[in-house]
């Protein structure tokens, strides 16, 4: 039995709202790596293995 809830999906007929997946890596890399995205953030832009480690950590693999 894992030790962990799955996000719930949230759905409008414009939107979906779900927790993240392993899939969304390219797409996140790619935001934590726009100095704009991270300007008021952390001002500094994430390496792909930052971006990959936090992806992890949002679907609770550690």
């Amino acid at each position: 039995m894992p030790n962990h809830i799955l996000a719930p999906v949230l759905s409008t007929d414009r939107f979906i709202l779900r927790g993240h997946r392993t899939s969304d890596f390219d797409d996140s890399a790619a935001m934590w790596a726009d100095p704009e995205v991270v300007a008021m953030i952390s001002d500094e832009p994430s390496t792909e293995v930052q971006s990959w480690t936090r992806l992890l950590s949002y679907t609770d693999h550690r």
